[in-house]
């Protein structure tokens, strides 16, 4: 029979998974207003590029690649947002089957019959399938924050290479390096956003929920 001991270990372990989760998901609520900033501050580029006509044609450039990664660092905010809820509801899954696990496993030892040993044996594999879910949306969320993790990092350089540019700029540099500071500020702070994402992604994953236990 499985202890009150044991039974605290494997609800602790998924109080600690729940919160290490949890906490990507606040980083990615902040990721996600970086990425509003961004592209708000791509449009102001371009805006400001175009009226620097030909002497911003290499700053217009750079702007328009900058409009594309945000963009595209827009789409992968949206799946990792779809796929950390999908991670925590995995969690709460497999805290309830565990605890049913724990009731199944009384039952079997009280009776010892043919029913309870078959609803303990569907309990258990219900739980191995959970598991196997959440491990499988936590290495979607880590390829999806590695592929947005790059993406800024791309970014950050051409923002770099922006404000090598704005002071190139004949007519109204003021703007040009306002502009050039601000993109490379949002992307330089969601660079590090993105960076603790993935170290957390990284750092979850409770051996209850990796490997299981023996006795459920």
């Amino acid at each position: 029979m499985i202890s009150l001991a044991d039974k605290a270990a494997l609800e602790a372990e998924l109080n600690v998974e729940l919160r290490g989760v949890t906490r990507i998901n606040e980083s990615r609520k902040k990721m996600d207003g970086k990425i509003f900033l961004l592209r708000l501050g791509a449009l102001n580029a371009s805006i400001t590029a175009y009226r620097g006509g030909r002497s911003a044609a290499g700053f217009s450039a750079i702007t328009g690649h900058l409009a594309e990664l945000s963009a595209g660092l827009e789409g992968l905010a949206g799946d990792l947002t779809v796929r950390i809820q999908k991670m925590i509801l995995e969690i709460s899954r497999i805290a309830v089957r565990q605890r049913k696990n724990v009731l199944l496993r009384r039952a079997k030892d009280l009776s010892a019959d043919d029913v309870s040993r078959a609803a303990l044996r569907r309990g258990r594999e219900d739980l191995k399938r959970q598991e196997l879910n959440y491990r499988d949306e936590l290495e979607r969320n880590r390829i999806l924050a590695d592929q947005a993790s790059k993406m800024s990092l791309i970014g950050y350089a051409a923002a770099v290479q922006l404000k090598i540019q704005s002071v190139q700029i004949s007519n109204n540099t003021s703007s040009f390096n306002n502009v050039a500071l601000q993109l490379e500020t949002s992307l330089r702070e969601l660079k590090d956003i993105l960076l603790g994402i993935v170290e957390r992604l990284e750092g979850v994953g409770t051996s209850a929920v990796r490997n299981g236990k023996k006795k459920r």
